[in-house]
């Protein structure tokens, strides 16, 4: 019996920073980043007498399901239903996991059975970093090896599963957009290379830091490894973000106090913002992170919170079989 549905759920992915952007080597970007909780694109997809787009991003999503039906060879007739999305040029992998998770459903149905999730493939992204493809693919913390003459999809170094305790406290600006598109293609063109000195620095602390402490685990060790990436990431980035390491002001603040608040912690940006984060080594340390940043009138400022744990497993796909369902979602 043939599949005539597809469900996707693919989580949205905090990227944590590159690892060299010299142009002095074999090989470019390389980054790390980690799935997360509690924010997802969920896209239903059936068959159908024509294309039907509903939900959430429906423009976004039409783009890419005439796309991606042009490119396997076949007709347009899916309905598509987007529940939910990860929130767009947030620095969260809207783009990336939506596009993913229709990719999935339409081979899926055209296979007729479930893909796996291992999108190495088949995916279309990953120009420079592979985080939201591997952690499509499998959950947890990745380290990824960037881009040399030959590479397709960023290989996967190293994955881990992110400790079940610890959290991270989001913090959300909507008044912000982090770049994308062209902006972000021309900041990637325009920016010079990153020092070598630093570079070094940040792929030292990720190997013999960042990972490590999850390995054992070492919250303390993880935070201090993972504030010397942040920072300097930050700070080569800061000509396309005003001067500054955070693109939103009020974030930057939120965070400055967040510091004060949560004991041996590390906050940063993900990506290009605006989202910031916060983490912390527990569910009772998150919630008082978060009441004391709302007390402070952040919440009338504009600004939202959002505790979060990771997701150490990726995106699910889940297939209904009988033609009885196949104009239906």
């Amino acid at each position: 019996m043939s599949i005539s549905e597809v469900l996707i759920t693919a989580p949205a992915r905090l990227h944590l920073g590159f690892l060299d952007l010299t142009d002095s080597g074999s090989r470019r970007f390389g980054s790390i980043g980690m799935a997360i909780d509690t924010i997802a694109t969920r896209v239903r997809v059936a068959r159908c007498a024509e294309l039907i787009i509903e939900g959430h991003e429906r423009a976004r999503a039409e783009k890419i399901a005439v796309e991606l039906t042009g490119e396997l060879g076949i007709a347009p007739n899916f309905r598509i239903l987007v529940e939910s999305a990860i929130p767009a040029h947030a620095g969260l992998g809207s783009g990336t996991q939506l596009d993913l998770a229709i990719a999935a459903a339409l081979r899926s149905l055209t296979a007729d059975r479930p893909v796996t999730t291992q999108p190495g493939e088949w995916a279309r992204r990953g120009r420079r970093s592979g985080i939201g493809i591997a952690t499509f693919a499998n959950g947890g913390f990745v380290t990824d090896g960037g881009h040399g003459g030959q590479t397709v999809t960023p290989p996967v170094l190293s994955r881990l599963p992110f400790p079940s305790e610890w959290r991270v406290v989001l913090v959300f600006d909507d008044q912000y957009r982090g770049l994308n598109g062209d902006l972000e293609r021309r900041a990637f063109a325009d920016l010079a290379p990153m020092a070598s000195a630093d570079s070094a620095t940040i792929c030292r602390a990720v190997l013999m830091g960042v990972l490590p402490a999850l390995a054992e685990p070492d919250f303390g060790a993880f935070c201090a490894a993972l504030e010397t990436v942040q920072t300097l990431v930050g700070n080569y980035f800061a000509p396309f973000q005003n001067d500054a390491i955070f693109t939103s002001p009020r974030v930057a603040r939120a965070l400055e106090v967040a510091k004060g608040v949560a004991e041996i912690s590390v906050v940063g940006q993900s990506s290009w913002g605006p989202t910031g984060f916060c983490f912390v080594s527990s569910a009772s340390a998150a919630q008082h992170l978060v009441s004391v940043l709302e007390a402070q009138g952040n919440i009338e400022a504009g600004l939202r919170f959002l505790v979060c744990g990771a997701n150490n497993s990726g995106a699910t796909i889940k297939a209904v079989q009988g033609a009885e369902q196949a104009t239906s979602v």
